[in-house]
């Protein structure tokens, strides 16, 4: 049950329950805002995942990295290899963003065409 102006102030005048239920307006509209960004921030933070977008993070694995941890043996062949591949296609489509050229081999082939 919503706190009504006439349980806060003792007498009825008008204009101090009307700045009062303002107050608790502003302050219910301040917290909802502060509540949206920080669940904004949560989401778009999971959204930068460099595996899935190179270009969203500078931080992430090296080909080096990948090859230490290999080195190490926390790293399968199987899984090096993997990641090497997906590495080096992530960076291949984003250089190939950056320099404007078409990203997937279909695009290539339409843009030979046309």
């Amino acid at each position: 049950m919503l706190l009504m102006p006439h349980v806060l102030l003792a007498d009825d005048d008008p204009i101090t329950s009307t700045i009062v239920v303002s107050g608790m307006l502003l302050i219910l509209v301040i917290f909802g805002f502060a509540a949206v960004m920080k669940l904004r921030k949560n989401l778009k933070g999971r959204a930068e995942d460099p595996l899935q977008d190179p270009t969203a993070a500078q931080a992430g694995f090296t080909l080096g990295d990948l090859r230490n941890l290999h080195k190490a043996g926390k790293m399968t062949d199987e899984e090096f290899k993997r990641a090497q591949t997906k590495l080096i296609a992530m960076t291949r489509n984003a250089e190939l963003k950056t320099a404007g050229a078409p990203a997937t081999p279909a695009q290539r082939k339409r843009q030979d065409r046309g």
